[in-house]
């Protein structure tokens, strides 16, 4: 399409819809907060169209397209491996797009437009009345990690380590963690001082 063509598809969508999609400015140009509305919902119709077509192929016997799923790091270390192997020698004509996400939160607009399909990682605040369904797979086990030789390595309870310094992965968008503050309650232990916080489980601290 044309620069003039899509340009004319625009001003007639909006006269259409009665609202700006665009602000017009020297450098370009952005999205309204309806233009944001129409594209999400846009978005979505793409994705169900592809849905479509897609049940209608499995109807006629042929397992093709594709599936689009998030995964955080711990779920990909723990699944990746087996369901990858297990899926392409059931399904061996659909492609399987990958992305990683350590939160819910970044990715549910996605899957709430049908850009992604399912997400797999920990869930934190979920909301009650989301339109989305949520399936415990299993939970989470903390292990507590030391350096070789390190005067605590030896401790069996929390309350010998209740004077450490902590480096915590962060699970969430904020610097809670329930389950983390929740080993620590039930032994009516203080939170410990959390020297360091790390998204990434590869990082490693000197």
């Amino acid at each position: 399409m044309t620069q003039p063509s899509m340009s004319r598809s625009i001003r007639d969508t909006e006269s259409e819809l009665g609202v700006s999609l665009f602000t017009r400015h020297g450098h370009g140009v952005t999205l309204t907060r309806m233009g944001q509305v129409f594209v999400q919902h846009a978005t979505a119709i793409q994705s169900e169209i592809r849905h479509i077509f897609e049940a209608i192929e499995q109807e006629k016997g042929e397992a093709t397209g594709q599936i689009s799923v998030a995964m955080s790091t711990a779920a990909t270390i723990a699944l990746m491996p087996t369901m990858l192997r297990t899926f392409q020698a059931e399904y061996p004509k659909i492609v399987l797009k990958f992305a990683e996400s350590l939160l819910f939160a970044p990715i549910e607009p996605q899957i709430l437009s049908g850009e992604i399909d399912f997400y797999v990682g920990p869930v934190h605040d979920f909301p009650v009345k989301s339109p989305l369904l949520i399936e415990k797979l299993f939970d989470n086990r903390f292990d507590l990690i030391g350096r070789k030789g390190h005067p605590l390595a030896n401790a069996k309870t929390l309350h010998e380590m209740k004077d450490a310094r902590w480096i915590r992965p962060l699970f969430a968008d904020h610097r809670k963690n329930p389950e983390f503050d929740a080993m620590f309650a039930r032994p009516e232990l203080p939170l410990p001082e959390i020297a360091v916080h790390m998204h990434s489980c590869a990082s490693r601290h000197p």
